[in-house]
């Protein structure tokens, strides 16, 4: 529909808290910024915003002087606020690099992803129970970082990392939403990940791999695809 949603983290010299503005497109204005986490933002803030206009907003917080937690906010476009700081997961005092990725779909669901704490760590959000679902571990291995998330056509929900197998592979796990549960990981042969985007009837495509060129991902038989070159994908890349 048009709006938008920006957020950037704001230090007084003890911590940093993270502000956000709403754009409504039908308005043409940005809202004055709120504060939407307390002071305990650390980095990787990230944003995401559905068709409807709802948003969402992720960051890593400090709870202890080693110890981190992901963080999310929600906004509610038909309320015009955010809704509360809700922390995901226990304190993990080893999420130091803690790479979060965020995306959301068409209908308000939402996948978020971090690493550290011994593994890959995800969690699902029901848009119309308005509630995350537990922040589970995919991935038990230290040495594993998550590289990108992604929906498929029909709500089920990807996520890609490399895991380091004496060299950093690429592996993928997928959210079923009919079963309400993750599918065993998928190794995707080597490949590093740059950008996935939506596309060729549904497929989740990955973008600048390496010297062999593209991939593409079914999300429902979750199987690799080859490509020579952008084929049906439109990409300003190629």
């Amino acid at each position: 529909n048009g709006n938008a949603i920006a957020a950037w983290p704001v230090t007084d010299g003890a911590g940093a808290s993270l502000m956000a503005t709403y754009y409504v497109a039908a308005e043409s204005s940005w809202s004055p910024p709120v504060a939407i986490s307390d002071s305990n933002v650390v980095r990787q803030t990230r944003v995401a915003i559905d068709a409807e206009g709802d948003a969402t907003a992720a960051w890593l917080m400090k709870v202890t002087p080693s110890g981190r937690k992901v963080a999310t906010n929600h906004y509610a476009s038909d309320l015009g606020q955010w809704e509360g700081v809700v922390e995901h997961g226990t304190p993990a005092p080893s999420i130091e690099r803690g790479n979060v990725a965020l995306a959301v779909d068409r209908d308000g669901r939402a996948v978020l992803a971090t690493d550290g704490g011994g593994g890959i760590w995800a969690a699902i959000y029901d848009a119309e129970k308005g509630l995350w679902g537990d922040l589970v571990m995919v991935q038990e291995e230290e040495w594993s970082r998550v590289s990108t998330v992604a929906f498929g056509p029909d709500g089920d929900a990807v996520v890609f990392y490399e895991f380091d197998e004496g060299d950093y592979t690429g592996w993928s796990r997928v959210y079923r939403r009919d079963t309400d549960a993750w599918s065993p990981r998928e190794n995707s042969e080597a490949f590093w990940y740059d950008e996935v985007r939506a596309g060729c009837g549904g497929l989740l495509a990955i973008y600048g791999v390496d010297s062999r060129g593209l991939a593409s991902f079914d999300v429902s038989s979750q199987q690799w695809k080859r490509m020579r070159g952008p084929d049906c994908l439109n990409s300003p890349k190629y």
